[in-house]
């Protein structure tokens, strides 16, 4: 991979956007502040710099540019974090375009991997054929036509479920794979897929890899549950999981949303009426794995749960998590009706979808509309409950108008007046804002290495952040031929000597890729991406170039580089006149060194 690449996708690429898919990230002065997610963070530790395009935590000591954060959080490689910031700024590059998966996955899961490939190609075929056409009937009748199988790979497992064990092992798969990947019954007499006779949902993880399937049922007469997931695998793990992510996370770029719903039937009905940017739970819970994934998209998220009583509950419970998480979100109010999506679509069609799904209202507003259709309201004690459960929601409004406007509705619908509930209001945000006594770091001028560098270190140091910074100071360093003796500030002059038309705007991210790409010591990597940081996080350089601080520096390096050799020289000549030979050698290879 040429760094070329990475340092066209690093200008496109604004470190603050992507961190903040990841995490909540909160804007401190000129940067941006985060808990940092490193280590076991309290205060928030982590520093991002818009302007430098670089990340920090002043704690763990983790820092680097965009990929670096992606990289470590994902815990993948380099090139992988390449391809996932590709993704989410639409960067595109042929050599980027390559299997992701099979790139960093343990090597005893890739038979797991493969043998799930293969099974979905496989039920996918069994639903074609003449077996497969009760199944495939049934799709059609619920409006799921030959496209929308092909697309979300829709198949069958044959009704006599030893064939699909028995295909399995002709490709190569022993029955420990097959247990696995979580399909096998009866193991130890004639084994056979536990899914047989059902229509069956290849499940994927983000980057489209089969992970695990659901199947469901049919036929009339059958009265095994309706939905059956695959249990926990080593590869399958269904709180991690969004069904269609894979496939919703390339449109919503364009759409600017996604929606949440609950079933595959759902998904379907939305796709097939227009909308590609949704995605569903599959039953499960909320997860904050679940939450990883929507901060990826950074788009409004829009919740359309089913419109009974559980799936509004769940909803409830949805938007104190959401709320928490900071992730922009509205509801789609369901008024009334308890139809999911699939049966709106089945009984109303596309616009009557359509039509259901734009019906959007903010937290507070279904929160008060939930509570309003599912309070009795007959005595002052359950008035008071009513009051109880929604005026937490209140405290939370943004401005004191949206305020005045919901306290104006609690009022009308309670029955209490507006002035009472006002003093209520403001007693509870009192309480509230007494809780937010958040205690911070202050790390403004804080550097340890200042305290860490001898005069001479921090000699070189101005002068090597003078040249990061001016293209003047370079002219400096070539014509004065300085000779920098510590070995990472050399590096910084052969980099910058060498990449004369470096584009100084994103000068920090670009130097922290060659480090990435061309040191592969990850100690050593490690300890010059943070001098790197701390160089770009130093506040006395000033606006302009300066000539006459450059001048005194170089002094000192003249001064105090001479000084340092002629003192290892000494040490040489000592360790030669005491026959110390091996310490003779190290010491004349360190002098060749600091002579370069």
């Amino acid at each position: 991979m040429e760094q070329n690449l990475y340092n066209e996708l690093l200008k496109q690429v604004d470190v603050v956007d992507v961190v903040s898919r990841y995490i909540d990230v909160t804007k401190h002065g000129k940067s941006f502040r985060a808990l940092c997610p490193f280590h076991n963070d309290k205060n928030p530790s982590l520093m991002i710099s818009k302007e430098k395009q670089i990340f920090k935590c002043f704690v763990c000591g983790e820092g680097g540019n965009v990929l670096n954060f992606v990289q470590k959080y994902e815990k993948i490689s380099y090139f992988e974090a390449a391809q996932r910031v590709a993704e989410m700024v639409g960067f595109n590059h042929e050599d980027l375009k390559v299997a992701k998966f099979e790139r960093h996955i343990s090597p005893n899961l890739v038979p797991l991997y493969k043998c799930l490939t293969d099974l979905a190609s496989f039920y996918a075929t069994a639903l074609q054929t003449v077996n497969g056409k009760d199944a495939k009937d049934y799709l059609i009748k619920r409006n799921i036509d030959q496209s929308m199988i092909k697309k979300y790979q829709v198949g069958y497992a044959p009704l006599d479920g030893t064939v699909t064990v028995k295909f399995l092992q002709s490709k190569g798969y022993s029955l420990k794979n097959i247990e696995d990947i979580g399909i096998l019954s009866n193991l130890l007499n004639n084994p056979y897929d536990k899914n047989q006779g059902r229509i069956m949902f290849p499940i994927h993880d983000e980057d489209g890899q089969v992970v695990g399937f659901s199947s469901r049922r049919f036929k009339e007469n059958d009265d095994s549950a309706k939905y059956i997931n695959s249990p926990e695998t080593p590869v399958f793990h269904k709180t991690h999981i969004l069904y269609n992510y894979h496939n919703a996370k390339d449109t919503v770029r364009n759409s600017g949303y996604i929606y949440v719903l609950e079933g595959f039937m759902d998904v379907f009905a939305l796709d097939v009426s227009g909308i590609k940017s949704v995605v569903a739970l599959m039953g499960t819970a909320f997860t904050q794995e679940h939450i990883n994934l929507l901060r990826k998209l950074k788009v409004e998220v829009r919740l359309c749960l089913d419109g009974d009583e559980a799936g509004q509950m769940a909803m409830l419970k949805m938007i104190e998590t959401l709320t928490a998480a900071k992730i922009p979100f509205r509801i789609v109010d369901n008024a009334d009706d308890s139809r999911d999506p699939d049966d709106i679509y089945q009984g109303e069609g596309k616009k009557g979808l359509v039509d259901y799904l734009e019906n959007l209202v903010d937290a507070h507003e279904f929160t008060l509309n939930y509570y309003r259709k599912n309070s009795k309201l007959r005595s002052v004690e359950e008035r008071r409950d009513f009051i109880i459960k929604t005026m937490p929601h209140v405290v939370t409004l943004p401005s004191r108008l949206e305020v005045d406007d919901y306290l104006n509705k609690i009022s009308e619908i309670s029955g209490f007046s507006y002035d009472v509930l006002l003093d209520m209001y403001k007693a509870e945000k009192k309480k509230l804002d007494a809780q937010k006594n958040v205690v911070t770091i202050n790390i403004n001028g804080k550097y340890p290495h200042r305290q860490l560098l001898n005069r001479l270190q921090q000699a070189e140091r101005l002068l090597v952040h003078q040249m990061i910074a001016y293209p003047e100071a370079m002219d400096f360093y070539k014509t004065n031929n300085v000779k920098f003796t510590d070995e990472f500030h050399r590096y910084i002059a052969s980099f910058l000597a060498y990449n004369e038309e470096i584009d100084r705007e994103n000068i920090y991210p670009i130097i922290l890729n060659d480090i990435n790409e061309r040191i592969d010591d990850d100690q050593r990597q490690s300890l010059y991406r943070n001098q790197v940081i701390d160089i770009a996080n130093e506040k006395d350089i000033g606006q302009k170039f300066n000539p006459s601080l450059v001048v005194d520096a170089y002094k000192v390096v003249q001064q105090e580089g001479e000084a340092s050799l002629t003192k290892l020289k000494m040490e040489q000549e000592l360790a030669l006149a005491t026959n110390d030979l091996e310490r003779a050698k190290i010491v004349e290879k360190y002098r060749s060194k600091r002579r370069k």
